[in-house]
């Protein structure tokens, strides 16, 4: 691995999927990812940013063989907003395709900004989900962006590509939807034990096709002085009425 590659992995979303790796920047993610069982490819580090003993413990963690010293002037090119903290990784894509996994579940279709994607993954970790299911032109769930919104929940996820949407049709299927004959999500609504909920693009919502996947629409009651919620927000509210009687083992 060299520094040309480094670099363009954590630019370039066709270098990732072509390699089938990508790049994390930051010791606490490095150690999660470990911690999760993540395939590391090669650990990236700066040698006088080697200041903590928790920093020593990620190192060592990984064979040295697989261990690569780096200057500032790679690193500063791989580290996140300038946030130099001296420690990355190259990790092994974990992901599926077309499959319909046990438990619940969000289903995200054309979901564009990174931002959101991350923060829907950390939210959705905290209630138990660890299904996520992308269909659609989704953003790159591996880019560097989405990661560091997941705060590391990424390595807790079951990321499922979704190109035939028949694999879900097999799931109780709900969308959260603004349509007006959706129905208002409470806390009295019958919910089945496991279920996919979808949630559409950030601007245009669910497609025609998406929504006839599913048995049930919900929309959150919100006030007439705002069109929508951003829909890591929805996320969070929605899950919290879905999750209200359950443990939050996550299975």
């Amino acid at each position: 691995m060299d520094k040309h590659q480094l670099i363009k992995l954590s630019k370039d979303r066709s270098a990732r999927w072509g390699s089938g790796l990508f790049w994390v920047d930051g010791v606490n993610f490095v150690d999660q990812a470990i911690k999760k069982g993540w395939e590391i490819d090669t650990l990236v580090y700066l040698a006088d940013k080697l200041d903590t003993e928790f920093k020593h413990s990620v190192i060592h963690a990984v064979p040295k063989e697989k261990r690569l010293l780096v200057g500032h002037a790679v690193y500063e090119k791989l580290a996140y907003k300038g946030d130099i903290q001296g420690i990355g990784a190259v990790v092994k894509i974990k992901s599926q395709k077309d499959k319909l996994l046990a438990g619940s579940g969000l289903v995200l279709e054309n979901t564009q900004y990174a931002g959101n994607l991350g923060t829907i993954m950390r939210t959705a970790l905290g209630f138990g989900v660890k299904n996520i299911y992308l269909v659609g032109k989704t953003v790159d769930p591996f880019s560097p962006e989405v990661v560091r919104a997941s705060m590391g929940a990424i390595f807790g996820m079951n990321i499922v590509l979704i190109d035939d949407l028949n694999i879900l049709s097999y799931s109780n299927n709900v969308a959260l939807s603004l349509d007006t004959d959706s129905q208002l999500l409470t806390s009295n609504f019958q919910y089945p034990p496991s279920w996919n909920l979808w949630l559409g693009h950030e601007g245009r919502g669910l497609t025609p096709q998406a929504k006839a996947m599913c048995q049930t629409k919900l929309k959150i009651k919100i006030s007439s002085d705002i069109d929508s919620l951003n829909i890591a927000e929805a996320v969070a509210i929605a899950l919290y009425e879905f999750t209200a009687d359950s443990s939050l083992s996550g299975g």
